[in-house]
């Protein structure tokens, strides 16, 4: 939904309509990751009961990191399932997943997003 501009109420972005509706689909996107990246390092060094997922890391390091947050044990045939299931796509769980390269180069209206994207990566 955040991809669509005007699906999610412009204010909460603190977007204006009028500039909105002067870019570019990419353009828009990136503006409203930079806002939920904004967010993301408030609650981050605000809150210290908060656990930062990146993604973009192995599955298991993310469910180790989740199970020592939680203070849980999953099963070791719980995890096996769950490890299975992530070689395929969300929306088309018969398809496997492949992950698309990125380009080299960044445009402009991606740097500072990009940039953020890096700083949350270290935590």
């Amino acid at each position: 939904m955040y991809a669509a501009p005007c699906a999610i109420q412009l204010q909460l972005f603190e977007f204006i309509l009028e500039e909105i509706l002067a870019v570019e689909c990419p353009v828009y996107v990136a503006k409203v990751l930079e806002k939920y990246f904004e967010r993301y390092l408030e609650i981050i060094e605000k809150g210290n009961n908060t656990l930062f997922i990146n993604y973009a890391e192995r599955f298991l390091t993310c469910l180790d990191k989740i199970e020592q947050f939680l203070k849980l044990k999953i099963e070791p045939s719980i995890k096996q399932k769950m490890v299975e299931r992530t070689q395929f796509q969300s929306k088309n769980p018969s398809t496997i997943f492949k992950e698309k390269p990125l380009g080299d180069e960044l445009s402009d209206y991606q740097k500072n997003v990009f940039s953020m994207y890096e700083k949350l990566s270290k935590i």
